[in-house]
């Protein structure tokens, strides 16, 4: 077999993963469905990945990997001003976000009752963590001492960024099945979307405000 084939069943087996775990869980995925879905044998998906619980950590890895990656590049891009990057960050993580949108419920949830899980997740590369977060400070604070935002840690400035879009995207069934966005004047989810990307960057632009 090729490296372009291996390659291409490698992308295979987690593209049928991922939406495996977001429709069945942890628990009601199994190496041979996965196989199934992917139209591979199963003894390639164990020759891959060895275990159900590593197939999990690479396409956790793979899309945090993404994620950060990319929206770190869009907020300590200094030639920019940082409201702009912002905003540039919404559209693309809540593009990502909106491709994958059982991913994120099937993390939190899997974390929370899956102990096992959580550890190996503890294990991920967290020197890298640490400088993606230094980056960000760093950033942060050049545009504190310029005289555009308070002083702020990344943390909570990631953490105030990243809940406002993804808290939204997974619950846009309860906001539309409740009747709470029709109420609010909005047909859609797909409607209410723009309206709540400008309002996230309203109060971005009002967290950062320099104090007085």
């Amino acid at each position: 077999m090729s490296q372009e084939s291996l390659d291409s069943t490698e992308i295979k087996i987690k593209e049928a993963a991922r939406e495996l775990f977001s429709e069945l869980g942890m628990k009601g995925t199994t190496m041979r469905k996965v196989a199934e879905k992917a139209e591979v044998n199963v003894a390639l998906v164990n020759y891959y990945f060895r275990s159900k619980e590593k197939l999990f950590l690479s396409i956790f890895e793979e899309k945090f990997r993404s994620y950060t990656k990319d929206g770190l590049s869009i907020l300590n891009d200094t030639s920019r001003d940082l409201l702009d990057r912002i905003k540039t960050y919404i559209d693309r993580l809540n593009h990502q976000i909106n491709n994958d949108q059982g991913l994120p419920i099937f993390i939190l949830s899997e974390t929370h009752y899956n102990s096992n899980l959580l550890d190996m997740l503890s294990d991920l590369n967290k020197e890298q963590a640490a400088i993606e977060t230094q980056q960000l400070q760093a950033t942060l604070d050049l545009d504190y001492h310029s005289g555009k935002i308070r002083p702020i840690k990344a943390i909570d400035f990631q953490m105030a960024l990243f809940s406002m879009i993804v808290f939204p995207i997974i619950s846009k069934k309860i906001l539309t099945k409740t009747g709470k966005l029709a109420a609010a004047g909005f047909e859609s989810y797909e409607s209410y979307e723009p309206h709540w990307k400008a309002t996230t960057l309203s109060i971005m632009e009002a967290f950062l405000k320099p104090l007085s």
